[in-house]
């Protein structure tokens, strides 16, 4: 068990520290878009290409995989979204269901008393009828 729980918590380090790399990363490529784009909101004449390394294969393997990356995280979250979003609609519509089946089955017990009016006293039954023949304040039989 020991093992297992050792081996979860280096994954879970190493994850944080692949994390934290990742958001390094990308926070330096965020200011150095950001920087470019005041740069040039100012005026000043600004060589784009060379400030991102176009013609550098690494600095551009770079940018590809930076893109790449954000790409995939997006990807991550607008599935993670649609799965949220199936798990409302699925928990509204079993709700929706329990809520309908519930109204029915109040419409399926529903008794009725006799005549709506009131007029057929001759199906209400004795006292002596309701206890079924027994007399009252005697128990039944076989009771004690």
């Amino acid at each position: 068990m020991s093992l297992v729980i050792g081996s979860n918590a280096i994954q879970m380090i190493a994850l944080k520290n692949e994390i934290r790399n990742f958001s390094r990363k990308a926070d330096v490529r965020i200011e150095l878009l950001q920087d470019i784009i005041e740069r040039i909101g100012k005026g000043e004449d600004v060589n784009v290409e060379e400030i991102l390394g176009t013609g550098d294969e690494d600095r551009e393997r770079e940018w590809e995989n930076v893109l790449r990356d954000i790409e995939q995280e997006d990807r991550l979250w607008r599935a993670k979204d649609k799965r949220r979003d199936q798990k409302r609609d699925e928990k509204q519509s079993l709700e929706q269901d329990v809520h309908d089946a519930a109204e029915e089955k109040e419409l399926d017990s529903d008794v009725s008393f006799g005549d709506p009016k009131g007029d057929d006293l001759d199906s209400v039954p004795t006292p002596k009828e309701a206890a079924g023949g027994r007399v009252a304040g005697k128990p039944a039989p076989g009771f004690y």
